[in-house]
């Protein structure tokens, strides 16, 4: 398939997320009002320029390496279509997702990667208003999912608003979205000088689950999508967890520290994947109580109410 047309411009933009909402690990996601932003312009000759903005850009490789470059090269050739093969490239990341936080930032650069490959492959395929088809944002999101090993932050970056994601026979990635109560909302609430990658939160599971513990975490699953879809008033009781959050208290001590404070208070606390942010689920009656409740922490924090976005993942298409 020939590469893209030179003059050719996306841009991407993608949602953070917060997985396992407490007891819902590696399958419950919900999209945050907080977002990344990718834009790739095609050039006229092979190369690559990444040019990197906001969180990370200190950090992160400006590159072949970078987490977004590689998964435009993986997507493309996926697609049919040779990396830089008679073509260039510019990549311009904005990001404002904390990295190693618990707020999705991989899983958005994941998807937001695999999205600029097919809109390349298929600019003329491009609609309003997310600029996808339905079965090439299922494509992506089965793409990002097994990039990522688990579903639920890739889910929620795809699709936005709240998704429960599982594995179908043949092992690929099924999502369904249900509709939230209007009344829930999120509070995001990262300790600054802390950070926690996936791998050494999952290094701290253990191999087994006591059968109590599994049919209580099978329970509170299930009152999970009741209390986000039908009865807000059940979020406290819903978001218990049994099977990650205190296996993982030594990795995560001061996220954990304030979850239960959180919780002691009455409110819906959770750490937001592998932490160290935490989630409050509430309602915007509450959101107050939760920030006056912040702001008596001792340590420094990134208070954050960003709400919960409903668009997911949009793609715009411009000809230069």
């Amino acid at each position: 398939m020939a590469g893209p047309a030179p003059g050719l411009a996306l841009t991407v933009r993608v949602p953070g997320s917060s997985a396992n909402l407490g007891p819902g690990f590696d399958a419950v996601g919900l999209a945050l009002g907080v977002y990344d932003e990718y834009e790739v312009e095609v050039l006229p000759r092979p190369g690559l320029v990444v040019r990197l903005e906001g969180e990370g850009r200190r950090r992160l490789p400006a590159n072949e390496k970078h987490l977004v470059a590689a998964q435009l090269r993986a997507g493309l050739e996926a697609r049919g279509i040779g990396w830089l093969d008679g073509y260039g490239l510019r990549l311009t990341c904005r990001n404002t997702l904390p990295m190693a936080a618990g707020m999705g930032s991989s899983a958005a650069g994941i998807v937001a990667g695999r999205a600029l490959a097919a809109g390349l492959t298929a600019p003329d395929a491009l609609t309003p208003p997310d600029g996808l088809g339905a079965s090439e944002l299922d494509r992506i999101n089965g793409e990002a999912a097994a990039v990522e090993g688990h579903p639920d932050n890739t889910s929620a970056s795809v699709h936005g608003g709240l998704t429960l994601s599982w594995a179908d026979r043949e092992g690929g990635t099924c999502t369904v979205r249900p509709s939230l109560h209007p009344e829930v909302t999120a509070v995001v609430l990262r300790p600054v000088a802390e950070s926690v990658s996936t791998a050494a939160a999952r290094a701290a599971l253990g191999p087994c689950v006591p059968r109590a513990d599994a049919v209580e975490q099978a329970t509170r699953s299930a009152l999970l999508l009741h209390a986000l879809t039908a009865d807000p008033g059940l979020l406290w009781e819903a978001t218990a967890d049994r099977l990650h959050q205190e296996a993982r208290r030594s990795v995560y001590p001061v996220s954990m520290a304030a979850v239960d404070v959180l919780r002691e208070a009455g409110h819906a606390g959770a750490v937001s994947g592998a932490g160290p942010t935490v989630l409050c689920l509430t309602t915007a009656d509450r959101v107050s109580e939760v920030l006056a409740l912040a702001e008596q922490w001792p340590a420094e924090w990134d208070v954050r109410a960003p709400g919960i976005d409903t668009q997911g993942l949009e793609v715009t298409i411009r000809e230069r």
